[in-house]
């Protein structure tokens, strides 16, 4: 089963713990589920029937990403690391159960994107899904190597995320939790 948490176990964990033992226990960067992007739009199918899809909308600049109640994976955390602690490679993101990381919305392709790690750098690449992968709200080429910082937000299809390497996690959560200076 691929590693998920959420904000409030990490809390407590970033409450009772220096910020040296939070990234010794947890060295891969955080995915942090901050909403859905997306709306109903009414659009015509060839025989004249009104139906409803899902549309991308894109509505720069500043966007909110705060999560929703209505998104079911609002508040999980998703660990950016291989399933397998043998396996190298790639790590892999879709809707699909071979997966390292699974987000299970109709937005996401079975296999939609991947990211690259290398020491510290984290990059994010669509590989052809259908509802695209976007980094702070620009739709990333397929095939494309895109660099990420701290904070970005990164959406699959229409489920957005901010991505954290460990001690910006744990900084964001002090914050969160007033412990900050």
């Amino acid at each position: 089963m691929p590693e998920s948490k959420t904000l409030p176990s990490l809390l407590n964990i970033a409450s009772e713990v220096a910020a040296a033992d939070f990234v010794r226990s947890n060295p891969h960067p955080f995915l942090v589920s901050s909403g859905v992007l997306g709306v109903r739009v009414p659009k015509r199918d060839p025989d004249d029937l009104d139906v409803e899809n899902t549309a991308i909308v894109d509505i720069r600049p500043g966007i909110s990403h705060a999560p929703g109640a209505a998104n079911p994976m609002a508040g999980q955390v998703y660990v950016v690391k291989k399933r397998d602690p043998r396996a190298e490679g790639v790590i892999t993101v879709g809707r699909g159960d071979e997966n390292d990381i699974i987000l299970n919305d109709p937005s996401v392709s079975h296999t939609h994107g991947f990211f690259e790690r290398e020491g510290e750098n984290i990059w994010v690449s669509d590989i052809g899904s259908r509802n695209g992968t976007f980094v702070n709200q620009g739709r990333i080429a397929v095939g494309e190597r895109f660099g990420l910082e701290d904070e970005d937000v990164v959406t699959f299809g229409r489920v957005s995320f901010q991505i954290f390497r460990p001690l910006a996690l744990y900084m964001a959560l002090q914050e969160l939790q007033g412990l900050g200076d």
